[in-house]
């Protein structure tokens, strides 16, 4: 793990509500499709997936994004969603680009002591970001942005 400081960044993103799983992976790969189609996607793009709901959430009424971020002068795209993802000291978890490694960190993650094994506080009010650089991806891992104080 270590820390990083993430700048707000402007982002594109489609949205799903619905239990985590398989159907977030299948949002992943159509907007990566959607980005190609649009010239967005080359070794530089970075992809986030942002889980907005709390654990106590029903599965039904769970909130996943899938969001790229773009330049500022990037114009909109028709049927995607524009937003920010919001600045601020993140601890980085670099993962295994694996469903078993993902799973892995999540229910590490869901542990009692987590925060106490990592030596941090996290900051609840903001979300925790996968992300997905896509070199990174070729490497063969991802990360985990959870959001600290």
């Amino acid at each position: 793990m270590k820390t990083e400081v993430i700048p707000r960044q402007r982002i594109f993103y489609l949205r799903r509500i619905g239990s985590y799983g398989q159907a977030n992976q299948e949002l992943m790969m159509t907007f990566k499709e959607r980005l190609k189609i649009e010239n967005l996607f080359d070794k530089e793009t970075v992809i986030y997936g942002i889980a907005w709901s709390e654990p106590n959430t029903p599965k039904e009424n769970c909130i996943y994004d899938v969001c790229v971020t773009v330049s500022a002068e990037q114009k909109n795209l028709k049927g995607v969603k524009e937003g920010e993802i919001e600045n601020g000291k993140y601890a980085n978890f670099k993962v295994e680009h694996t469903s078993e490694a993902v799973q892995e960190f999540w229910t590490a993650f869901m542990q009692p002591d987590f925060q106490k094994q990592h030596s941090m506080i996290i900051d609840f009010k903001r979300p925790i970001l996968e992300r997905y650089a896509v070199k990174h991806i070729e490497a063969g891992y991802c990360e985990f942005c959870v959001p600290i104080k």
